[in-house]
């Protein structure tokens, strides 16, 4: 429905709807893949995260670094969508760390870039995601089983985490530069006038929505300029409408209900902690549902959950190693 035009055939429009048709296909391919071979999903989790470490090997050595008004990006990729990335970075070092069966120097070469992503989180100046960790570190000890041991080793750890993460900010300029634009931004950071001009949008064609060129068109009229949403739920809203908007909650909710029973399963809540932070991020992200890592996780965790529900005697092979 992010094709249905009233207006001329936009650029933005076919972009997005090549995009995210690739990003289904990835999806239905990389979920299959795993109903037939479980193992693939700890693979793919350890393959995202191994990744990020290069990336970040990438950033503190200050290659394909940039900044944009004092915020770190990296590759191409802004600054909002790079905190995301190492949100989501920081909740899998989380994962491998508590299973308790690492080495020593593999334990030390993990708190060395669990610190290393909380030191990109706060040079992205993205407030969202630094919200949306704390949020994802919350759900994820919540839901953890630990024995009383690992239990005392958690809350040690976690309190080292928040002292560098406090400490990281004191002394970081951006991020309290942009805490301190957020307590006297009335507009939220430009979003408010954006979502005001996005409401009569919506209710020109509430039940189908205007589609992705006839959002554009509509609002560079009202703004004079083409400006996202900046709101996954309103982007949803305005370009399929209703009947769209529905069909998105309900994915959502069905994600968050197998994020559940996967937790429940395999005593893994890093699908829960995931989905948390993300539901969260929406409310102010931008393009982030056409991101390459969010359908690679919405894959994992249904072809985990499809393996799970089908056959329980395979948890064990799901998440067991490293």
């Amino acid at each position: 429905m992010t094709i249905i035009n009233y207006f001329p055939k936009s650029i933005t429009a076919f972009s997005n709807a090549r995009l995210l048709t690739f990003l289904l296909i990835l999806f239905v391919a990389i979920s299959n893949e795993i109903i037939l071979r479980p193992f693939l999903a700890n693979q793919l989790l350890g393959t995202i995260f191994t990744s990020l470490c290069f990336v970040s090997i990438l950033y503190i050595t200050g290659i394909g670094v940039k900044a944009s008004g004092g915020r770190a990006s990296i590759l191409g990729i802004n600054a909002n969508t790079l905190g995301l990335y190492y949100l989501l970075g920081f909740l899998l070092f989380l994962r491998i760390f508590l299973k308790g069966n690492s080495t020593i120097i593999k334990k030390g070469l993990l708190i060395v870039f669990g610190a290393i992503f909380l030191y990109i989180i706060v040079r992205t100046g993205s407030r969202t995601s630094l919200i949306c960790l704390l949020i994802g570190c919350v759900i994820f000890l919540l839901s953890y089983d630990l024995p009383f041991r690992q239990k005392v080793s958690f809350l040690v750890f976690g309190s080292i985490a928040i002292i560098m993460l406090g400490l990281l900010m004191y002394n970081s300029d951006i991020m309290q530069q942009r805490f301190q634009e957020g307590a006297d931004d009335e507009t939220l950071g430009h979003r408010l006038p954006i979502w005001e001009a996005t409401f009569p949008i919506i209710y020109e064609n509430p039940w189908f929505g205007n589609g992705a060129s006839g959002y554009e068109a509509n609002i560079m009229q009202k703004l004079t300029k083409f400006r996202a949403t900046h709101n996954i739920y309103l982007w949803v809203l305005v370009e399929t409408g209703i009947v769209g908007s529905f069909a998105f909650l309900l994915l959502m909710f069905r994600l968050g209900r197998a994020a559940l029973m996967v937790n429940r399963s395999i005593k893994s809540p890093i699908f829960l902690s995931i989905w948390f932070s993300y539901m969260v991020f929406f409310f102010t992200g931008g393009g982030v549902f056409a991101t390459f890592d969010l359908w690679v996780i919405m894959a994992i965790l249904v072809g985990s959950y499809s393996v799970l529900k089908n056959d329980s005697a395979l948890k064990s092979t799901i998440y067991n190693k490293n």
